[in-house]
């Protein structure tokens, strides 16, 4: 898209802005007066928009805003929601309207919601943070940790699972679980007993300290 003759004068390939598509990392948006996309934030590295026809608003906050409680309901690869009605109500929120020829960065970690005030066309990329930055590897544990559970909570058909795409690949567990790092420094300490392999779900799903956030997370609905 960003390669398209009638829109380079609009957008310039992304390589002229040190940007680099992998293939899925861009996209285009386009949609009728009214459509939007509601409170989120994205897991990984930060995103970059380009308006090419009509208007859109934006309004942003930062990552640690208070206020915004965060959810994986429902679940959609590494997005997560906010469960506030009203984002420009807070205070440290932040509100932009974008024209043809805009364009916004949004930071990693920020918390966005979008509204099409006309009929717009945008395009963006997802861009990873580059070094020293650790954010893309701490959301990429948390993003496979999110993921094992919602395949574990899935597949034991307990209870109702709300997924954005039915057809969501989640992977497996096995593959999943390899690239979380371990703390080999504590898990070796001679002192410290081994938890066995095959116990290491259950032992991390259990653990005191989850199941205390797991309680605070429950009491707030």
């Amino acid at each position: 898209m960003s390669h398209n003759k009638d829109l380079h004068h609009i957008i310039p390939p992304w390589e002229e802005l040190g940007l680099f598509d992998s293939g899925g990392d861009s996209c285009l948006w386009w949609g009728s007066r009214g459509a939007g996309t509601k409170l989120h934030q994205d897991s990984h590295g930060f995103n970059v928009v380009c308006q090419i026809y009509g208007k859109k608003e934006w309004t942003l906050a930062p990552p640690g805003s208070h206020g915004i409680k965060p959810t994986r309901c429902p679940y959609e690869p590494s997005t997560v929601w906010g469960r506030n009605i009203n984002i420009s109500d807070l205070e440290d929120a932040l509100t932009i309207e974008l024209v043809p020829g805009d364009m916004l960065i949004v930071p990693p970690g920020w918390w966005h919601s979008v509204i099409s005030l006309t009929e717009a066309i945008s395009v963006n990329i997802w861009s990873p943070c580059p070094p020293p930055s650790s954010h893309d590897s701490d959301a990429t544990e948390t993003e496979v940790a999110t993921r094992i559970l919602t395949k574990l909570c899935s597949e034991a058909r307990l209870f109702p699972v709300p997924i954005v795409e039915e057809e969501c690949e989640l992977g497996s567990i096995e593959k999943l679980s390899q690239l979380i790092k371990r703390d080999k420094k504590i898990s070796d300490e001679s002192k410290v007993e081994k938890i066995e392999k095959d116990h290491r779900f259950f032992h991390a799903l259990t653990h005191p300290s989850v199941i205390k956030e797991f309680l605070k997370a429950y009491k707030e609905l």
